[in-house]
């Protein structure tokens, strides 16, 4: 009898320390809960992105560097490509903490443009500069190009989490939940000769819906700081178009117009790794992370280009360069529990 006492009695201390709401705060070397643990906590997160995009098949000409033989060639010299630059965006969360069975519930909501635009002249010296798309006027020199490329992306999440903590330095969260994809991509190449220009748009976005499923994590480096990360990937179905377009003065009427249509399952990995600094007081917490996000989208960018002939009887063979479409950049979250 006197050993069931006491393991009632060592029963109930442990329950009660688990129990932080309970008991006087105290601030200690570190920080093991980051929460009360017996109630139910709201949290904001705000995120400022700083990311670029990188795509395959993004080649809109060829800038000579030497006199090619006499006879049929291919390309000869550099590829001008066209580059994605790094662009501001955002990402925000809401959500609250169930303490006491250790879940949680968020909406999440990402936003992001990235654009960027290039322009490339012929040699001086006399060289040619030549266009990777297939132009009207096949014996006009082509003078310059201009490209512009600009990415829009949306992600809508309702996520859920189970939290756990197999020791004071570690916290774990399995997350999965549902979400909804807008990706759109605009690529606009001008090609200008003397006497004619061509304009070439191709285009393509994808409306979608689907699962994502991973884990975060952060673990105690000392003095508030924490190493973080996160890890998940996404599996999502949706409608898909893609779009070529070309119109020529040259003409003065489109020469290409094109579609495509179909529903598609892509996929998507993202990974984010930095520090953060989690800070907790009486009846609130603070959280200020830093780190490095990298996101691949598979089996969605495509460009599509068609050969051309001169009898509108003739074959148009297509060629399409598709690869992943990735995305990476520096990511700072501000995030307030009350």
């Amino acid at each position: 009898m006197k050993k069931l006492l006491f393991l009632a009695f060592v029963s109930l201390s442990l329950y009660s320390y688990d129990c932080p709401g309970e008991k006087p705060f105290d601030p200690c070397s570190y920080d093991a809960d980051l929460f009360k643990k017996c109630k139910i906590v709201n949290f904001i997160n705000a995120e400022f992105l700083y990311w670029r995009a990188s795509a395959p098949g993004m080649e809109y000409a060829v800038k000579n560097r030497e006199t090619p033989p006499v006879g049929t060639t291919y390309a000869l010299g550099e590829y001008e490509v066209e580059n994605y630059s790094f662009d501001p965006g955002f990402r925000a969360s809401f959500g609250y903490f169930n303490a006491p069975h250790y879940w949680q519930a968020y909406i999440q909501y990402t936003w992001i443009n990235i654009k960027n635009s290039k322009s490339t002249a012929r040699p001086d010296n006399g060289l040619n500069l030549n266009s990777t798309f297939p132009q009207s006027d096949i014996t006009a020199a082509l003078d310059s190009v201009s490209s512009k490329v600009k990415l829009e992306y949306q992600l809508l999440e309702f996520m859920t989490s189970r939290v756990f903590i197999p020791n004071p330095h570690l916290r774990l969260r399995v997350v999965g939940g549902l979400q909804g994809v807008f990706l759109k991509n605009h690529w606009d190449i001008d090609y200008f000769y003397i006497t004619s220009t061509n304009e070439v748009r191709n285009m393509w976005r994808y409306f979608s819906g689907g699962l994502r499923l991973g884990f975060d994590l952060d673990w105690f480096l000392g003095k508030d700081f924490y190493l973080s990360g996160k890890t998940t990937t996404a599996a999502v179905i949706g409608n898909y178009k893609n779009h070529s377009l070309m119109n020529t003065s040259f003409y003065g009427q489109s020469t290409l117009d094109a579609t495509y249509e179909d529903y598609r399952v892509a996929y998507n990995i993202q990974y984010l790794f930095g520090f953060s600094y989690q800070k907790s007081f009486v009846n609130n917490r603070l959280e200020l992370f830093l780190g490095y996000e990298l996101g691949s989208w598979f089996n969605l960018h495509e460009i599509i280009k068609s050969t051309g002939g001169t009898n509108a009887a003739l074959a148009r063979v297509t060629n399409t360069t598709s690869g992943p479409l990735t995305m990476q950049g520096a990511t700072f979250r501000f995030g307030f529990d009350f």
